[in-house]
């Protein structure tokens, strides 16, 4: 279980960033506890939580932190140019989490969260993942050449590739967060020794998109099958 950290990205107070559909701040956090709890009662993985906009809820998580299993940090990192959008800000929480977490320093894979939202079946899905080597496991957008950034598996080797591209990400260019991430795996399946995988069953997700506003629908065996034989038809040219 050390090997594995859970890191749920947060802002709770977007502060007019552009394409973002949920602003009320109150209602954001509600939803970040009632994820983080999720997380902290239905997993024993230890979790860090990183929130951007200098609010912090350490406070409700005294007994989670004390016991070692809850990292809470926050930091002034939501001033930043409000054009690149919230992709460019979840990629500058990465890289906050990556230089001062002690949890992150001490283990291999990360399983990279949005904080407002529940993967409901996360125990499943983990336990689906081969971490023998160093892989990615992430679901593909097999038109649109984009990764599926809510909910991801990674070594920690390759957070460091995708976060060295982290200064293309710019919502007004159309170059996303989702896209950026699809490049980085890309690259990545190319280096010796280095595996990309697709999950092998349905993300059941919980939740409120920050983007659209739109509720996630939940996943099904039907659909989960139909993406995984279009994934193996198409495979050949999704990275052409």
């Amino acid at each position: 279980m050390d090997d594995i950290v859970l890191l749920l990205t947060a802002c709770i107070n977007p502060n007019g960033m552009l394409f973002t559909a949920i602003q009320d701040t109150e209602l954001r956090k509600k939803q970040y506890i009632e994820s983080l709890t999720f997380y902290l009662t239905q997993t024993q993985y230890k979790i860090v939580f990183v929130e951007n906009s200098n609010i912090d809820i350490s406070h409700l998580y005294q007994k989670e932190i004390s016991e070692g299993r809850l990292e809470c940090i926050t930091f002034n990192g939501n001033n930043f140019d409000r054009s690149l959008g919230k992709g460019f800000g979840e990629a500058l929480i990465l890289e906050y989490a990556f230089l001062h977490s002690k949890f992150i320093a001490q283990c291999h894979y990360i399983v990279k969260i949005t904080g407002r939202i529940i993967v409901e079946n996360v125990l499943e899905l983990m336990g689906s993942c081969l971490l023998n080597k160093k892989r990615v496991y992430c679901e593909l957008g097999l038109r649109e050449k984009t990764a599926l950034s809510v909910f991801f598996v990674a070594h920690k080797d390759f957070i460091s590739l995708f976060l060295s591209k982290k200064d293309f990400i710019n919502d007004s260019t159309n170059c996303y967060f989702e896209k950026m991430l699809f490049q980085s795996i890309s690259e990545w399946r190319k280096g010796a020794g280095y595996k990309y995988d697709h999950f092998y069953l349905p993300i059941h997700l919980r939740g409120v998109s920050g983007s659209t506003g739109m509720v996630y629908p939940y996943g099904n065996k039907m659909k989960a099958l139909v993406k995984y034989v279009l994934y193996f038809l198409f495979k050949p040219f999704l990275f052409s």
